[in-house]
């Protein structure tokens, strides 16, 4: 079968292929095509490589709105991501967006409310599948949105982060190990004052990563860590070490629950205190966000398995849906400590990054 395609000129506006034209171009059926753009569907290598050919020379890309219709479903995930400054979480996206879209899969952001009536309103406007919960603050609205999408039967996977009250499946790393490995490295690198700085609100984050370093400090014998809290911030970090460090009996080992606040406490004791890292203080922070490994940082930090949750997470949210709302999984995967110049260590242990 031949197919002419007329080219349009220049001034004429150019009219989008569509399925039927892909199908008389290689010869198939229209269904055939539809079947050939789903990843599971019942179709031959060879034939859906031909589909393939012709929707390449016709530059068809297939319409996910009408295909959502067609299928009733719209392969859609929303994601809740209300801390989308800390500079970890668009690479937590991107890697969402790249697994999912191996599995014919797209992401969406739900955007600012003021609300879970709001939020709810919205995630069904637009069909979604699922939701990933990236933080809990503002702790109340997380919480109030994971429920009414458990109730409305819209599955809700928590990323690094679990609600007691809420039963929902998480993936989590493994918070309270990493404030354990901290605490370790602080106390084999001869440290005896401690501290411990982390989130004003109590998120499970939070509270794992300081119960880790404290219990871990206690079964060494070590002295009890002081522990403030602040904003989940660079300037809360900065913030709160101007004022630890400003003790008269000032720590000389910081854990802090995340990198932004790490790197706050650090400028904090360069240029608001004169002291110098690793010299006169030990900071230690957790996530691995991209400028921890920067020059002018060098931050000693527990790594978040960003790839190992996310692939994790992507078959919690493509799991059965039965399965889904039956059982709230709570998986836990372990951190690697990632050793860099702002902590003073052993050098047995001390090895390049």
């Amino acid at each position: 079968m031949s197919v002419t395609v007329r080219v349009k000129s220049s001034g004429e506006p150019r009219l989008r292929a569509t399925s039927y034209d892909v199908a008389r171009l290689a010869g198939v059926s229209q269904s055939t095509v539809s079947r050939a753009f789903l990843a599971n569907a019942p179709i031959s290598a060879q034939l859906r490589e031909k589909v393939m050919g012709a929707a390449r020379q016709l530059s068809f890309r297939p319409n996910a709105a009408a295909r959502s219709l067609t299928t009733s479903r719209s392969h859609v995930v929303a994601f809740f991501v209300p801390n989308i400054g800390n500079p970890l979480y668009p690479f937590v996206l991107e890697t969402f967006s790249r697994h999912l879209r191996a599995l014919d899969h797209q992401i969406l952001l739900l955007p600012l409310v003021e609300s879970a009536d709001e939020a709810l309103a919205w995630l069904i406007q637009y069909q979604v599948e699922s939701l990933v919960i990236t933080a809990a603050s503002p702790l109340g609205l997380s919480k109030e949105i994971a429920h009414k999408c458990l109730k409305a039967r819209i599955p809700v996977v928590l990323f690094n982060r679990y609600f007691p009250d809420v039963r929902a499946a998480s993936v989590n790393c493994d918070n309270a190990r990493g404030g354990a490995v901290a605490a370790e490295t602080l106390w084999a690198a001869g440290h005896n004052r401690f501290a411990f700085i982390g989130g004003a609100e109590a998120t499970s984050t939070h509270a794992d990563r300081r119960d880790g370093f404290v219990d871990r400090l206690r079964e060494l014998g070590a002295p009890a860590p002081l522990i403030e809290t602040t904003a989940f911030s660079y300037a809360g970090g900065y913030a709160a070490g101007l004022k630890l460090l400003g003790r008269r009996s000032r720590p000389d080992a910081v854990f802090c629950a995340n990198d932004l606040i790490a790197l706050g406490v650090l400028d904090a004791a360069r240029h608001g205190h004169g002291l110098k890292v690793p010299n006169n203080l030990s900071i230690i922070g957790f996530d691995d966000a991209p400028m921890a490994a920067w020059a002018g940082y060098e931050l000693t930090t527990v790594r978040l398995p960003v790839e190992a949750m996310v692939a994790c997470a992507v078959k919690m949210l493509l799991s059965g849906a039965e399965e889904r709302h039956r059982r709230a999984e709570v998986v836990l995967i372990p951190g690697d400590l990632v050793l860099r110049g702002s902590s003073r260590v052993l050098a047995s242990v001390m090895k390049p990054t």
